[in-house]
């Protein structure tokens, strides 16, 4: 029986836990190493952000360039949403700014617009050997059952 404050605490069958007397180190290299999973690739807007910034800080996405999303989601042979996405990061970051709701401007300068046809080499791709498309939601189900 044990007191904690005035109530009496009776433990039926149970034993106290003996005191270790190992030090914090010893304890933390007696964890067995847990099984590292499988790194899961980064989300497409994820490479699309660093795509941009890496071509913005090589100038081969010279200031003033616009860019919208369906020229971009086709250089990466995705749909719409994470260039969305992307773009929203680099605009929070002031890689980009709006351009009169008609895309966004590469710069955060007051240097004029223009209008330049991407290239995969502009972003840093590889022109003949284009991102693979990710399976859908739907195959990726079916390829489980």
């Amino acid at each position: 029986m044990y007191l904690v404050g005035d109530i009496p605490i009776i433990l039926l069958g149970l034993k106290r836990p003996a005191k270790s007397r190992r030090t914090r180190n010893t304890m933390q290299n007696d964890v067995p190493a847990q099984p590292t999973e499988p790194t899961r690739p980064a989300p497409h807007y994820v490479e699309i952000k660093r795509a941009i910034e890496a071509a913005i800080d090589a100038g081969t996405l010279e200031e003033g360039t616009i860019l919208t999303e369906g020229p971009v989601a086709e250089l990466f042979r995705t749909s719409r949403t994470p260039v969305r996405t992307a773009f929203g990061h680099l605009l929070d970051e002031r890689r980009i700014r709006r351009f009169n709701g008609r895309g966004f401007v590469v710069g955060a300068s007051a240097a004029l617009p223009e209008r330049r046809q991407l290239t995969p080499a502009m972003l840093g791709l590889d022109p003949n050997e284009r991102a693979e498309p990710r399976p859908d939601s739907a195959r990726l189900i079916e390829g489980e059952f």
